[in-house]
């Protein structure tokens, strides 16, 4: 009695029952959810916005509060005004509290210049 045995019995099931096509059809099925997740992202966040000057923002968090405070519990109030013909800026400073005399030297800051 002759029994033929194939060579290889792997070879004889099915491409789906094999481990490795699944192996490598992973990758590439990872890389669609990735992206699938990364477009959701992009269309349902809103864009942050960049600012020109990272130095001048880090530069911000360091700022000293203290003369903010001051002026507050001195009842501080400043009006201005700018005259963009003239390019000069006016203004006022009064206090709601008992009157302050000194001379005060005002710092004009802007966020993105």
């Amino acid at each position: 009695m002759n029994t033929v045995f194939p060579l290889n019995a792997d070879a004889a099931r099915p491409w789906y029952k094999h481990r490795w096509p699944w192996l490598l059809m992973s990758g590439p099925a990872v890389v669609v959810l990735a992206a699938s997740y990364t477009a959701y992202l992009a269309v349902v966040k809103q864009d942050a916005l960049v600012v020109d000057d990272y130095y001048k923002q880090g530069k911000a968090i360091n700022q000293d509060l203290r003369r903010d405070r001051a002026a507050s519990r001195l009842l501080l109030n400043s009006s201005l005004r700018y005259d963009p013909a003239a390019g000069a800026i006016h203004g006022a400073v009064a206090s709601m509290g008992a009157g302050y005399t000194q001379r005060i030297a005002v710092t004009l800051v802007h966020p993105t210049l």
